[in-house]
């Protein structure tokens, strides 16, 4: 039973509170480490990330560490929350940070100018996560941020339930993120909307 201030690897336990998830499995996030306080009812988790360039559509150094800063700044944004497990209340600060270390979540950047098409960012944790800066998006960096928590939550869903629980965004698309009949509707307001489905309609 975990006491204190005790520092772990994102686990089992970690995993389902973040992700909210009813099962996971044992596969641990090397490049996450996760600290519970459980006299202040916290989770403090910190995600440690390595941005880099691609072959192609490089940012420069002043794009590439702009794009790194939204990257943590979205990933701390969406996955930031207020969870309640047994019965308890619980804060879950995420915090992504540069990382030095071993273990860390390579990142390629690539920057688009104009519209060139395969403009998708990815994460099949295959191929490295690659994150895509569409400059000529009017709301480039709200979309670049959503984006990165998104392609970074694939990582969680896959330690959690799996490749294709991932891949097929929670069961609401194909594999190949093709929206199918299992697709829902967007939740009607104030009801949250899961970063990590697909959902039907505007």
């Amino acid at each position: 039973m975990m006491t204190g201030s005790e520092t772990l690897k994102l686990s089992l336990l970690i995993i389902v509170c973040i992700v909210n998830l009813q099962q996971a499995s044992a596969k641990k996030l090397k490049w996450v480490e996760v600290t519970k306080l459980p006299s202040c009812g916290r989770y403090h988790v910190t995600v440690r990330v390595r941005c880099t360039r691609g072959w192609f559509k490089r940012p420069n150094t002043s794009q590439l560490n702009r794009m790194c800063n939204l990257l943590k700044s979205g990933i701390g944004q969406y996955w930031s929350r207020r969870i309640t497990r047994n019965g308890r209340t619980w804060w879950v600060n995420v915090q992504a940070t540069d990382a030095s270390a071993k273990y860390r979540k390579t990142v390629k950047m690539k920057y688009y100018k104009r519209d060139k098409g395969n403009t998708r960012s990815h994460n099949s944790d295959i191929l490295r996560m690659t994150m895509k800066y569409l400059k000529f998006h009017s709301d480039a960096d709200k979309s670049f941020k959503r984006t990165a928590a998104h392609e970074i939550g694939h990582s969680f869903l896959k330690a959690a339930k799996g490749t294709t629980y991932s891949w097929t965004h929670k069961g609401t698309s194909t594999w190949h993120g093709k929206k199918t009949s299992n697709t829902p509707r967007y939740p009607a307001y104030p009801q949250e909307i899961d970063l990590m489905k697909y959902y039907k309609g505007n």
